[in-house]
């Protein structure tokens, strides 16, 4: 189940959902706008990654690419794309952060560090 703009308020109310700096205009009816940073990193080797465990707590680091043949200009405060929050069927076993996870508590944009998986 997606929480609804209703429950994502909610929740943040709560604090069962923590989003830093949290906007009530970003919340939409399923959906919460995510803003670029002024931080901005350039990586010519990246993974991509989509996913956001339970758990994690820290900075997300949202990967771009233009398939446009026209440069795009980037601003910091610029939306740029959305985010929905699904429920749990159940809690988890082992929330991201008690197993020693590369990307928890990171601060900015991080570049991957899937290397660590085969030392």
């Amino acid at each position: 189940m997606i929480l609804s703009d209703k429950d994502l308020k909610k929740r943040i109310k709560e604090k069962s959902l923590l989003i830093k700096p949290f906007d009530r205009a970003c919340v939409q009816p399923s959906t919460y706008d995510l803003h670029l940073s002024d931080e901005f990193r350039l990586f010519t080797n990246h993974e991509t990654a989509g996913y956001i465990d339970p758990g994690f707590k820290g900075h997300i680091t949202f990967e771009m690419s233009n398939l446009n043949k026209v440069p795009i200009i980037l601003y910091p405060g610029m939306k740029v794309a959305q985010i929905c929050f699904f429920v749990m069927s159940s809690k988890v076993d082992r929330p991201y952060g008690t197993a020693g996870n590369k990307y928890q508590g990171q601060k900015g944009p991080t570049e991957s560090r899937v290397w660590k998986d085969f030392g």
